[in-house]
């Protein structure tokens, strides 16, 4: 019988097409619908609309916008269940959290492993053989600075931890350095060396880590002897016009994307001199009503780009990051809504289209559970107080499930919203499956799919991990 309860812890390359065309026919424009006014979307059960570019934010398609207020039909009751972990649907169990001191910002799953990137407590490494029961192994004390009072996610480093398994790689902006981990035993990790000047808000490992690339600062850390990394003078962003980036992706061996305003594509086969192979259209700056902030990142798809099976999948997703405060409706759709494009033959046709989107909205204070109150809570999983979590209305990280293709289940971090569960369609479009939030001041930052059902939800200011099983169709 498995136990429920808290966990205790102490302190071969793809062939890519696309690099066998002349750049110069891969200018590629992304066919985006007609933008929206952010403030439509706010309640309504879609955000489609028309309207000039100097609207708020982009929406999809008229029929392909869905909102966090759509839940389909469960497969079983009750609808709402309220566990000693948080409220979720009946096709999602909590089955135990693992407390953690200190703030967890990022992870990454090497086969049975877990790595994990704490502010206050460093890196740590957890056997996740059985899943739902972590265990840790170890906690390397890597002092990464501390998190200021009213510090946003968008400003803490390593979300996006940085290990091929064998060594990782973590940014220290407090100390202007960033540190080279041997974590190839996850029982005695150790400290390689420092890097003076690699700071960076997310390191990406690019060829098996033989190289990384600093997100926001431009930096290409040469990894290939790690006892003796060498930060090299020339920058990725060279070749994008200098743009910063939150974060950047490799899809596959030697191609990354950029998530970024406009979002672009290297061709990374010689990490040192990577080459641009196409950037998206930049999108407009939009029109806010006074004291009503933007996202976190400019553009729609600033924060994370994913793209499935190697950037192979007919679908690509990307988010910004939203800090908002409030209520969902008051805010712009870039940084609460999950974007969805058709990559059908890009190679040839330079082009890609946005096919759908998925926003969150506030909740139904006439249908929430407990009257609307702290931990007020509607029958379609969305908060209704004004004010409830971090960064209130904000989607994150996002993950898709290993049997996605074509379509398929991703589960998707958001903040004062918690988990979503959701399903896209051979079709492309968004359904809502089921969600998870905690109890308290929910501050769901991270997911993480350990198996085909189980997978880890990280909470950033509570310091924990919430252990979830996915009993509904896959």
């Amino acid at each position: 019988m498995r136990a429920k309860g808290i966990f205790p812890t102490t302190p071969s390359k793809p062939s890519l097409l696309a690099f066998a065309r002349p750049l110069g026919l891969l200018a590629v424009s992304l066919a985006l619908a007609a933008c929206g006014s952010g403030g439509a979307a706010g309640g309504s059960s879609s955000s489609s609309g028309t309207g000039s570019s100097t609207t708020p934010s982009t929406t999809a398609p008229t029929g392909f916008a869905a909102t966090s207020a759509q839940q389909e039909p469960l497969g079983c009751k009750p609808k709402q269940v309220v566990s000693e972990g948080g409220y979720s649907t009946c096709n999602i169990e909590w089955l135990g959290r693992l407390a953690i001191p200190g703030t967890t910002i990022g992870a990454k799953l090497i086969e049975n492993t877990f790595y994990l990137s704490n502010f206050g407590n460093g890196f740590f490494a957890f056997d996740v053989s059985t899943p739902e029961n972590p265990k840790q192994l170890s906690n390397l004390r890597v002092d990464l600075g501390r998190v200021l009072d009213g510090t946003t996610v968008s400003l803490v480093e390593n979300e996006d931890t940085a290990t091929n398994g064998k060594i990782a790689i973590l940014s220290r902006r407090p100390m202007m350095d960033a540190v080279v981990i041997d974590n190839s035993n996850p029982r005695a990790m150790k400290i390689l060396a420092t890097v003076p000047g690699a700071i960076a808000h997310t390191y990406t490992c690019l060829d098996d880590c033989r190289y990384a690339y600093g997100s926001d600062t431009g930096t290409i850390v040469d990894l290939r002897d790690p006892t003796k990394p060498v930060l090299l003078r020339n920058k990725w962003w060279d070749v994008t016009g200098g743009v910063s980036a939150h974060d950047l992706t490799e899809v596959a061996p030697g191609f990354v994307a950029v998530s970024a305003d406009p979002a672009s594509f290297l061709d990374t086969r010689d990490p040192a001199n990577p080459k641009l192979i196409f950037s998206l259209p930049k999108a407009p700056p939009p029109l806010l009503p006074v004291n009503v902030i933007s996202s976190q990142q400019p553009g729609p798809i600033g924060h994370n780009i994913l793209w499935p099976r190697q950037g192979t999948d007919k679908f690509m997703m990307g988010l910004s990051e939203g800090a908002y405060v409030g209520r969902c409706e008051v805010f712009p759709l870039d940084g609460r809504t999950l974007y969805l494009y058709d990559t059908t033959d890009w190679q040839n046709t330079g082009s890609m289209k946005l096919r759908s989107s998925y926003t969150l909205v506030s909740g139904n204070i006439a249908d929430t559970t407990n009257g609307g109150g702290i931990e007020g809570i509607d029958s379609n999983g969305n908060p209704s107080t004004l004010e409830l979590g971090v960064q209130g209305c904000s989607v994150h990280w996002f993950e898709p499930h290993p049997n996605f293709s074509n379509g398929g289940l991703l589960a998707m971090a958001s903040f004062s919203h918690g988990v979503r569960m959701l399903k896209v369609t051979e079709q492309g479009q968004f359904k809502q499956m089921g969600y998870f939030i905690p109890h308290g001041i929910a501050s769901t930052v991270a997911v993480y799919w350990i198996t085909d059902r189980i997978f880890y939800a990280l909470d950033f200011i509570n310091g924990q991990i919430d252990v979830l099983q996915y009993n509904g169709p896959l």
